[in-house]
């Protein structure tokens, strides 16, 4: 007879046994349509028809056919895709779907959702975990993941106790991560979902696969993490983009493709979803970036007669829209046909013409993706524009109208910036050369990055004798250049160099001194505003010469006659050449064919502000540098070639509104 604490033992034991067998969820019920799984398996186009039928209830517009192709191509192979459509189309519910296709099939296996905070984060990450619980289709088809799931009812206290033939599921259910259940043969066994806010520490993110191996994200999701301040503030958007391309890019193990997946709204010219979708500025991004109108009516008459009547009397507005059907449809192209509210409007142009007239301005940011740019800044041009006015002629190389050749040098104690551009007697100018002293191993680069070239470490002498010797070797390198004339054996040199003489004024007089060429002239920066009084109205006085918005005179204890330089007016022109196409008269291009290749000087051109400012008479377009000081030395060497040539009398056309 077994004494008390065996029976114990034995009741025990009985009792984990049942526990057991009540969390072990063998067997997994069948798959119910094996030939729909295989036929979504490859096509995410077919799994999002099939699996969200619900939710994709309205045929779907090219834009959306054109992001679910890249989509799948993505995330079988890797690649970055950055997504701008209008609010309300969409595209996060296609993300959604496709993460769960990748997921689900074994095309990916780590997944970082990242948003603008963490709650939104979590509203990704709450769709995927409910689709994989609750939708029926898919737990039929999938039951090695859904199955699981489902049982647990959403508890995650129950999720440590589960079981399958024995061995533990593993999932994971948390408010920031799922982890998939292990099933032996499932594609999807183990796979992870974190979600986190764009500003979390998210370095080194990585977790242990079924066979005892390290997972490290393959797929992240970057879901309208720009705010309406961030897209404001340059300062923010360059820390923003630093962790783009490195921190999260960086999240992928060695020899990883990673997918990663940019849904944006592009809030303000230059911003950050704007950036990510220039594929010129960014080559390993393909971007979309849809419309809801891929052209509007040609008819705009019509439309605004109908937004008068629209803000007075919704009914007469849809009354004269049914009227005018055809002549108010006459050019437009609209994206989605299937989008609009049907008791609300006839169809979708109507439904979007609708928002152009409630707001104009959100029309062409939320419905477009093309932000109107605001009238005081409508002078300067983006820097994704400034990139593209290239003229095709080999770098050093000067048309054959060209007729005298400048070149302009900006001081600082580690680098100088220089630029050398070709006239031509109707003052179009064509850049033909630009760089730093010292040369850099890289296209693209800021003062003050770390591991650059400088003038010390090149000449090994103290900040006052590097920066003469290297502004000597610049100066002599520069005035011994000899530039080919396009499809000729001439050639011709630089006619006349400005050297910024604002920094370091003695240093730079004492080198121009020991260079000795009568060509080379200190220059000078000079800020007038709407309230200064124009160059053009100095009174001169013995010694000065006057010339369009820049002077010549003696300074005292200077060495040498300095040019003073209106910049406002000249920063504005230089924007107004860089707004024409290259070739046009008074314009202003790059050599080349590749844009990329300028996107540093692009970026230069567009790192101050700029405001319209008007006091009695005057009105001036006056730039201040931003906040974050961005790197501007490149514009400032525009604005000297072109001062050096309006000093030789050419056809200066007078088109900068004062």
């Amino acid at each position: 007879m077994e004494n008390y604490q065996q029976h114990r033992d034995k009741m025990a034991a009985a009792s984990r046994r049942r526990s057991l067998s009540g969390r072990d969820i063998y067997p997994l019920p069948p798959i119910a349509d094996i030939s729909r799984r295989l036929r979504c398996r490859d096509s995410l186009l077919s799994f999002c028809q099939e699996y969200f039928a619900k939710k994709f209830n309205k045929e779907f517009g090219k834009n959306h056919l054109l992001l679910i192709a890249r989509l799948e191509n993505l995330l079988k192979h890797g690649g970055k895709q950055a997504v701008a459509m209008p609010r309300g189309t969409g595209k996060t519910t296609i993300v959604i779907a496709a993460s769960i296709w990748a997921l689900a099939n074994g095309w990916r296996k780590y997944l970082v959702i990242l948003a603008a905070n963490t709650k939104e984060s979590r509203k990704i990450l709450t769709s995927i975990r409910w689709a994989f619980q609750n939708n029926p289709i898919l737990r039929q088809d999938y039951p090695e993941i859904c199955w699981p799931m489902y049982k647990l009812e959403g508890s995650a206290l129950l999720a440590r106790g589960q079981r399958y033939l024995g061995r533990p599921t593993d999932i994971t259910l948390s408010a920031d991560q799922i982890k998939l259940p292990n099933i032996v043969g499932g594609k999807a066994s183990g796979s992870m979902i974190a979600a986190f806010g764009i500003k979390a520490a998210i370095r080194g993110q990585s977790t242990d696969g079924v066979d005892g191996s390290t997972i490290r994200p393959d797929f992240v999701i970057l879901d309208d993490v720009q705010t309406n301040d961030l897209a404001k503030n340059p300062d923010r958007l360059q820390d923003m983009e630093d962790a783009i391309n490195a921190t999260i890019e960086g999240l992928a193990g060695n020899g990883c493709e990673l997918s990663m997946i940019m849904c944006c709204t592009v809030i303000e010219d230059n911003d950050l979803a704007d950036r990510y979708l220039d594929h010129s500025r960014y080559p390993q991004w393909q971007g979309i970036r849809g419309a809801a109108l891929d052209a509007l009516p040609t008819r705009m008459d019509l439309w605004r007669e109908y937004r008068s009547l629209r803000f007075g009397d919704p009914a007469a507005a849809n009354a004269f829209y049914d009227k005018n059907y055809h002549d108010m449809q006459q050019g437009a192209l609209v994206t989605w046909p299937a989008s609009y509210p049907p008791r609300k409007c006839r169809d979708a142009l109507q439904y979007a013409m609708n928002k152009w007239c409630d707001y104009e301005r959100g029309f062409w940011a939320e419905m477009q993706n093309q932000p109107m740019r605001s009238p005081e800044a409508a002078i300067l041009v983006p820097a994704k524009v400034i990139m593209k006015r290239i003229n095709g002629l080999d770098h050093g190389v000067t048309p054959k109208e060209a007729v005298r050749i400048t070149a302009f040098v900006d001081v600082h104690d580690d680098l100088l910036y220089y630029a050398v551009s070709a006239w031509t007697i109707d003052f179009t100018g064509y850049v033909i050369d630009y760089g730093t002293f010292p040369e850099q191993n890289r296209k693209y680069f800021g003062k003050s990055d770390g591991g650059l070239e400088t003038m010390r470490s090149v000449f090994r002498q103290s900040p006052e004798g590097s920066l003469r010797s290297g502004l000597e070797f610049l100066l002599r390198d520069l005035s011994g250049m000899e530039f080919t004339v396009e499809n000729t054996e001439k050639t011709k040199s630089i006619d006349r160099i400005l050297v910024d003489v604002a920094y370091k004024p003695e240093i730079v007089e004492q080198t121009l001194r020991l260079v000795g060429n009568p060509n080379i002239l200190p220059a000078h920066g000079f800020y007038i505003g709407a309230k200064n009084k124009p160059m053009a109205e100095y009174k001169r006085k013995p010694g000065m010469l006057l010339g369009h918005h820049w002077l010549e005179e003696p300074i005292e204890k200077r060495i040498f006659r300095t040019i003073r330089v209106d910049t406002n007016y000249w920063k504005s022109r230089i924007h107004e050449m860089l707004s024409l196409m290259p070739g046009e008269k008074c314009s202003l291009s790059f050599w080349g064919h590749d844009p990329g290749r300028h996107r540093m000087i692009a970026d230069h051109c567009v790192a101050e502000s700029v405001h319209l400012v008007s006091s009695g008479r005057n009105e001036v377009h006056e730039w201040k540098e931003k906040p974050n000081r961005p790197d501007n030395h490149l514009f400032d060497c525009l604005v000297g070639t072109a001062v050096g040539a309006a000093m030789f009398n050419l056809d200066i056309r007078e088109t900068v509104k004062r």
